[in-house]
């Protein structure tokens, strides 16, 4: 996983924005409370802390600002609409740690959602930062020591290359709404690989295999996506492929699994970010 790249922000430089918001401590930890008090938005997990500070008072638009013991590790983002902290999740991602997701929704009737991933944990604190992007990162699923995660990677899906009258074009109502997992490994978060989690692709390829109410060739990239991703080998995934696409796209099947396995391979949604002591 590549760590994310940001401009540092000194903490006096956001004291200024928390001022002009009307947030009167900047200073220590017993401070904070009263800060976060009134702030539209507010999460503490350890020694991180989420500010919600307004951005353009006449759009109500905010700017978050993600702190590390009073020292600011934000990303370079864009203001959003709304900033939700989710629950507390104990013993997740490993035991002893307790965990934090916190959402950021951009705006808008379809998109979008980005999310900071919070962990506090008895070998040190760790965060990441996703993106925002169409889809969003589910509950803590416990079980699997794993977030899942959607991969937008077909919406909207036209191949490249496309000749004759009968183009292959998928809506967003038509396009697939594919599920991945977030693990974390070795104090990050990343992307599951294929063959990871098998009997998890397995019930999400049955799944997709009983729904008749799909487009039929989001369920056929859905189909070869899963079954890549449950440890299927290529030429059988392929073969799902090709058999599940609306005949008119046969011969775009060769194109169209490249595409799945590129997106198999290069679904990296969230960026470390640096908690230095």
């Amino acid at each position: 996983m590549k760590a994310f790249r940001f401009a540092p922000r000194s903490f006096a430089f956001l004291c200024g924005a928390f001022l002009a918001a009307g947030l009167s401590a900047c200073a220590g930890h017993a401070g904070r409370e009263a800060d976060l008090a009134s702030a539209s938005a507010r999460a503490d997990l350890g020694d991180f802390t989420v500010f919600a500070v307004a951005a353009e008072p006449e759009t109500g638009l905010l700017q978050p600002a993600l702190l590390y013991k009073n020292r600011d590790i934000s990303p370079a983002q864009e203001p959003v609409r709304d900033i939700t902290p989710g629950p507390k999740v104990a013993d997740f991602p490993l035991p002893g740690c307790e965990s934090m997701k916190v959402e950021m929704f951009t705006g808008g009737a379809n998109c979008c959602f980005g999310y900071y991933l919070l962990a506090s944990c008895p070998d040190g604190e760790h965060a990441a930062y996703v993106e925002p992007r169409n889809g969003g990162v589910g509950e803590a699923r416990t079980e699997m020591k794993a977030y899942a995660v959607d991969d937008p990677a077909f919406f909207y899906y036209e191949p490249k290359n496309q000749s004759g009258a009968d183009k292959l074009s998928l809506s967003r109502v038509e396009s697939p709404r594919l599920t991945r997992f977030l693990v974390f490994d070795n104090g990050e978060w990343r992307a599951d690989k294929a063959g990871e989690f098998p009997a998890a692709y397995k019930a999400l390829l049955a799944d997709v295999r009983r729904d008749k109410t799909m487009n039929r060739t989001a369920r056929a990239v859905s189909m070869a996506y899963y079954a890549l991703m449950a440890g299927r080998k290529e030429a059988e995934a392929s073969r799902i492929l090709k058999r599940a696409l609306p005949g008119q796209y046969g011969s775009l099947a060769p194109e169209v699994f490249n595409d799945v396995k590129a997106a198999v391979a290069g679904f990296d949604p969230a960026r470390t970010l640096t908690v230095a002591n």
